[in-house]
């Protein structure tokens, strides 16, 4: 139909015409998220009129380089060169055609070529947008990310919105080196927060860097909590991000606590202190309550707490009658602890959110309904059983968590295991299987971007899996779904079998590792692709180092709980505080404790990795693919041996192979 209709346009249209019509349904093609199937029909539309007019006029630069430009975003880069090639040779004065040749050498990572396409196009128009962005592209290249940042920034300033702005602002910010306090950088860092096109968590470096420096600088006898309670960044990021500085971690204990000393001598939360303390709140929730209380903080909350059960009586609470008198100290108690967790939260479920004040809405839906919500997620699985023999503040909370999804184009797994590898997976919906990563929001932007995938999410942790699971409907996905180990292996049992299987994590418990064996061996088809990614054992060897003083052992008995990884971190503390242990103090996952637990967990299955790898190596039944380096791009190609060799043997890193892909024999 579509392409009937782009046929009935080129009839009726002059050729300058058409190739604008076709640029129109080019850039609706490239708009951001876009739905794989309606990218593919504007795509077609435009390729479509550019023939119609190419046969018209062989050298029509115009539409020499647009369909260039298709076949650059389509990956058939040979064919996108020798077009674009020829259309500057037509018209080697328009800037536009030489931005294309300057793409094509980004691509390749030739960046000298680039850079001189680049200049020489703005040389030919000084306002040229994309030539401009080029330079800043190929300036990120090069690693000089203060450069390229600049060149971002001013793009920003003029009021281009393209989604490869933001994209390459964030990677400069992750490399930037910080060693004063300056205001420019921290306005932007609030204003980057609060975009929608922006991963909060990867700002966090640059902030914490940002926010170290500004308080290091503040003379002796500052009061802090004057200056935090009206400070934008550290409000927005204590809402958004984790903050890896232990000087930032001390800081908001110390501002919690005049917070909550000024509570306990008035009996109210003042209206100077209520945004902090939100702030704060939503920080101790998403670092899984990584905030120490002090024993006279715990006294002094017990009597709160009674207060608020005492308060939250079913008849007055159910009519919403108590809300606005409960919020201030609700928001206290969620400074210290998650709210769900309290005694009294059955009372409190009788309130829908609306029905507390607005300016605590964010943080009660955090602190409480979400966990009411995957509460009831977990009751479906046996697994619930053992939790229940938990004290409450030693059940596991979901890392990581986050606000929104990466922005990412649709298309379909097929066709990308087709051109990436050359594998036909022979079928129209693939079934994929992904191990150990249910908190994720890779895992569900793999979902929302595969739309011909059926995703099952297989996670040894219930929290995960539950906020995997809400999380996925909070988006709308339907095509995933999120199971325990234990369904996972009754499928496997009952005869299904996967088109494609990625393994993210591995359990630390090595029982449970010995039954993910035995069911990996199955869970594949023939010609099925398993990709063994090896991230997250990568950055705990690199956050842990040399050290190995805890390992495998404090996973003999059970997953340590609360005062158990808190008695773990003080000692990493007391030695980040002598300067060892430093590559850990900028570690994200240091700063939540349930990430900490993950953190040890990786480190534990690293030293583990060799045996694991090596009871799945055979060479006789896997075909490498190829190996991807943590940027996702390809490193080699080696035989199978070779491949299973270097990941048994740990000899991999950043560079070298971080992900491999085998096929099914």
């Amino acid at each position: 139909m579509y392409v009937e209709q782009a046929r009935s346009e080129s009839t009726a249209m002059p050729a300058a015409s058409q190739v604008l019509a076709a640029n129109q349904h080019y850039s609706a093609g490239n708009r951001p998220g876009i739905d794989a199937e309606v990218k593919r029909d504007c795509f077609a539309r435009a390729e479509q009129l550019l023939a119609d007019v190419l046969r018209q006029s062989p050298e029509h630069s115009q539409a020499l380089g647009l369909l260039g430009r298709i076949r650059l975003d389509n990956r058939r880069l040979e064919q996108a060169r020798e077009l674009f090639t020829k259309a500057v040779e037509l018209a080697p004065e328009d800037p536009q055609l030489l931005c294309n040749l300057g793409y094509l050498a980004l691509i390749e990572q030739r960046f000298g070529d680039a850079e001189g396409h680049f200049r020489t196009a703005l040389k030919l128009d000084n306002r040229n947008a994309s030539a401009f962005l080029g330079i800043a592209h190929v300036l990120a290249g090069q690693e000089r990310f203060d450069q390229a940042y600049m060149h971002y920034r001013r793009m920003i300033e003029l009021g281009y919105v393209w989604p490869s702005i933001f994209a390459g602002i964030t990677h400069c910010c992750e490399h930037l080196a910080i060693d004063h306090y300056n205001t420019m950088i921290a306005d932007d860092l609030l204003f980057l927060l609060q975009h929608e096109q922006i991963t909060p968590q990867r700002l966090a470096t640059v902030v914490a860097d940002i926010l170290e420096h500004k308080y290091a600088a503040l003379p002796a006898d500052t009061e802090l909590l004057e200056v935090a309670r009206i400070d934008q960044l550290l409000l927005i990021a204590c809402d958004r991000i984790l903050l890896p500085s232990t000087e930032l971690e001390t800081l908001l204990v110390y501002l919690r606590s005049r917070i909550f000393e000024a509570v306990c001598q008035s009996g109210t939360l003042a209206d100077d202190h209520q945004q902090l303390a939100l702030a704060l709140a939503s920080y101790q929730v998403r670092s899984g309550c990584l905030l120490e209380t002090s024993e006279q903080e715990r006294l002094q909350l017990d009597i709160i707490h009674q207060q608020i059960a005492r308060a939250a009586t079913a008849g007055s609470i159910a009519n919403g009658s108590m809300a606005e008198e409960l919020a201030g100290a609700c928001i206290v108690v969620s400074m210290f602890d998650i709210l769900w967790r309290q005694p009294y939260s059955l009372l409190l479920a009788a309130l829908d959110v609306t029905d507390w004040p607005l300016q605590c809405r964010d943080l009660l839906q955090r602190s409480f309904y979400d966990f009411m919500t995957d509460e009831n997620f977990k009751q479906q699985f046996a697994e619930k059983k053992s939790e229940l023999l938990l004290a409450a503040n030693d059940i596991p909370l979901p890392y990581p968590t986050w606000q929104s999804l990466p922005v990412q184009d649709e298309g379909l797994l097929t066709e990308a295991l087709q051109h990436r590898f050359d594998v036909d997976l022979k079928t129209d919906t693939v079934m994929v299987a992904i191990i150990g990563a249910a908190a994720d929001p890779q895992t569900l932007a793999f979902a929302k971007s595969f739309t011909d995938s059926t995703v099952l999410v297989v996670d040894f942790d219930l929290c995960d899996l539950a906020y995997g699971a809400r999380k996925a409907q909070e988006h709308g996905l339907d095509n995933i779904v999120f199971w325990p180990l234990s369904m996972f292996s009754q499928y496997i049992e009952d005869g299904h079998r996967f088109d494609f299987l990625r393994i993210d994590q591995w359990s630390a418990n090595t029982e449970t590792n010995e039954i993910l064996l035995g069911l990996l061996r199955d869970a594949l088809r023939t010609e099925g692709v398993l990709n063994i990614r090896l991230n997250h054992a990568h950055d705990a060897l690199n956050a842990f180092g040399a050290d190995h003083s805890t390992g495998h052992a404090i996973w003999q008995e059970e997953s340590p709980g609360h005062n158990t990884l808190q008695q773990i971190r003080a000692g990493y503390l007391a030695a980040i505080a002598q300067g060892d242990c430093q590559a850990l103090a900028r570690t994200p996952e240091f700063y939540s404790l349930h990430g900490f637990r993950k953190l040890l967990s990786a480190r534990a299955v690293a030293e583990d990795l060799p045996r694991l790898l090596g009871a799945l190596a055979n060479e006789v039944q896997w075909k490498t693919l190829e190996a991807q380096n943590i940027q996702g791009h390809s490193t080699h190609r080696r035989n199978s041996a070779q491949a299973w060799q270097r990941m048994t043997h740990l000899e991999w890193d950043a560079q070298t192979g971080s992900s491999w892909y085998f096929r099914k024999r």
